[in-house]
């Protein structure tokens, strides 16, 4: 991973998405790259770039479970023989980036049954997720209407709680069906 070159101070930018626009956040690191800005430091919700205006990237995001450090150096280098620069990691989402070539777009998976490998790992992911915030509701939905309904304040914070959780259930599985859709888009 490149630092930040001489005196120049980073510069942060903050960026809001859902998994299913990674996408949009690829084009949103690849349009700022043409203005001089380089990721050099993923983040959550904040992401890091150096300025250096003679040169050009075009950005790809991979999404892969967690890997030890030789796992992790051997998957980069499989994509560094390909042309492609490790940025960094957040939240098992790796980053890579290539000089841009003018007319030509490349992408990390190029056959159909390697997206839809790649829409389902990320699909089962938040389905997982959607699963876990589902049983977790149940126990505090449970706990609010078998005794803590009237306790006043805890109340309206169980209330809470269960209203974000029931949120992030509806928002996860929205996001499975999502993923679905682009699996059935790249079906045979």
């Amino acid at each position: 991973m490149r630092e930040v070159v001489g005196n120049a101070k980073p510069i942060y930018k903050n960026r809001f998405s859902f998994v299913w626009d990674y996408r949009r956040d690829e084009t949103w690191l690849t349009n700022l790259s043409t203005r001089g800005l380089h990721l050099n430091r993923p983040g959550f919700m904040r992401y890091r770039f150096e300025y250096e205006p003679s040169v050009r990237y075009e950005y790809r995001m991979d999404y892969q479970d967690a890997m030890n450090a030789k796992q992790l150096e051997e998957y980069c280098d499989l994509y560094a023989d390909a042309g492609w620069e490790y940025v960094g990691t957040c939240v098992n989402w790796r980053y890579f980036r290539r000089p841009h070539l003018e007319g030509e777009t490349i992408e990390l998976y190029s056959d159909k049954e390697s997206i839809r490998s790649f829409y389902r790992k990320l699909q089962k992911t938040l389905g997982v997720l959607a699963l876990a915030n589902v049983a977790i509701l149940l126990v505090n939905s449970s706990n609010w209407l078998g005794g803590w309904s009237g306790e006043g304040w805890i109340a309206t914070f169980i209330g809470a709680v269960i209203l974000f959780q029931l949120l992030c259930t509806l928002l996860l599985g929205y996001g499975v069906l999502r993923f679905q859709r682009l699996i059935q888009h790249h079906t045979d």
